[in-house]
This record gives structure tokens, sequence and C-alpha cells, in this order.
């Protein structure tokens, strides 16, 4: 956690004086991305850091503002498992080929032909003059 402070301490010293840093991710809170047991359990764990990481970035900057985002997606199942194969969700990058297959597995027997949730995102937005 040390290095983000310092990370953005060294990206707001270079910032432009009405410039923003933007930290994007999946709301922690209210997920919805359709996923299989193992990337269920590995997305947990990403959550559980950026909710770590979203209280020490307000912590750190006052006055930083966090802005929602809720986009419903409609997705063909098979341009979904396509994603999947193809790794386009970061948590799936160490996955090895066994455990993507079994994944698709799971998406094939555990989802209609369109798939439809919410993804929910959440923007930290921090300022030059933040402190």
């Amino acid at each position: 956690m040390r290095e983000i402070i310092e990370l953005i301490k060294l990206c707001k010293k270079y910032l432009k004086p009405d410039g923003v840093i933007a930290v994007l991710t999946l709301d922690p809170y209210k997920n919805e991305i359709p996923t299989f047991k193992i990337m269920n359990d590995k997305l947990k764990k990403s959550l559980n850091r950026d909710k770590k990481i979203i209280t020490l970035l307000k912590k750190n900057n006052k006055s930083c503002k966090v802005k929602k985002y809720n986009y419903k997606v409609k997705i063909l199942k098979s341009k979904y498992v396509q994603m999947i194969n193809n790794k386009y969700i970061s948590i799936l990058l160490n996955f090895d080929l066994n455990q993507i297959q079994q994944g698709i597995n799971e998406i094939n027997s555990s989802f209609k032909k369109k798939i439809i949730f919410n993804d929910k995102l959440q923007c930290v937005i921090i300022s030059k003059n933040d402190q």
C-alpha cells in the first residue's frame, strides 16, 4: 500500500494544475460480473484489495471525489466465453488453459444464451491540490 501512496504523490507532482488522476475499479461492494468458481474467488480477493486502496486514497486525499457508474450489459454467452478464453478480464491472466476451460464449461452450464448484468464501476478522482 505504501507504493500506491508514493505513486499517487509522484503522479500529483507532475500533474498540471487543472489535471486529475482517475483510478477506475469495479464497484467492490455491488459487483454483478458473471463468474465461475475460481474466477469468483480471485475476483473477491481483488475487490477486497480495491476496497483497501479506495479507503487509503480517500484518507490521503481529503477532497477526492468518488463517482459511480452503472452500465447494463447484454452479451451473448458465446461472446463472453470468447472474452474469457482470450483473458480480457485481468484476473484471468494467471489462469492456465485447464482452469480457463473448466471456467468456460461452468459458464456454458450456468448461463442462458444471452447474459444480462449490471457492470458497476467506481472512479476515484484526485486533483493536484488535493491533500
